[in-house]
């Protein structure tokens, strides 16, 4: 017998197959886009805790006295006293940190960051030399939706050098 054209079951069998390879090759696709979401936003939150924990050692390497938090002490904010007549102060304003000289002030982190916690404890032993320990968590926040929300947690230390 001569076959003229295609039967509805192979007809049904070739969309079946079809359609799981275009399935398959969304899904593919978008756990690859997923992938290098995530692969940003930690890249951003690596930068963003490198670049506060760098700033803040900076100040206080400078600092001439560590204004609070006192010895034995926890804060949630630092003064350093650079010889400037208020000081540099890094504390958390509306969910950055903010590095201010009570004229100016300047983000130490993107609008992309969420400081979830900032801590400073003050491990000095004498009055010649400070020795601080930080601990700040980050959140990664994005506009759009809460999929790549990601927290990190840095701890840093920095010591005075008068």
């Amino acid at each position: 017998m001569n076959k003229q054209g295609f039967t509805l079951i192979e007809l049904l069998i070739y969309v079946a197959v079809m359609s799981l390879a275009i399935v398959s090759l969304a899904s593919w696709s978008l756990s690859i886009s997923g992938s290098e979401q995530r692969a940003v936003v930690g890249s951003e939150l690596q930068a963003g805790g490198r670049f506060v924990a760098e700033q803040v050692s900076r100040q206080a390497r400078q600092a001439e006295v560590i204004v609070y938090p006192l010895a034995g002490e926890t804060n949630s904010s630092v003064k350093f006293d650079l010889g400037l007549p208020d000081g540099v102060v890094v504390s958390v304003v509306d969910e950055r940190l903010v590095l201010s000289n009570g004229v100016d002030s300047w983000p130490l982190t993107s609008e992309q960051l969420e400081v979830k916690n900032f801590s400073v404890t003050n491990r000095s032993s004498s009055a010649r030399q400070s020795h601080l320990d930080f601990a700040l968590t980050l959140v990664y926040r994005e506009a759009a939706s809460r999929e790549y929300a990601v927290e990190k947690t840095f701890n840093f230390s920095a010591s005075s050098r008068r």
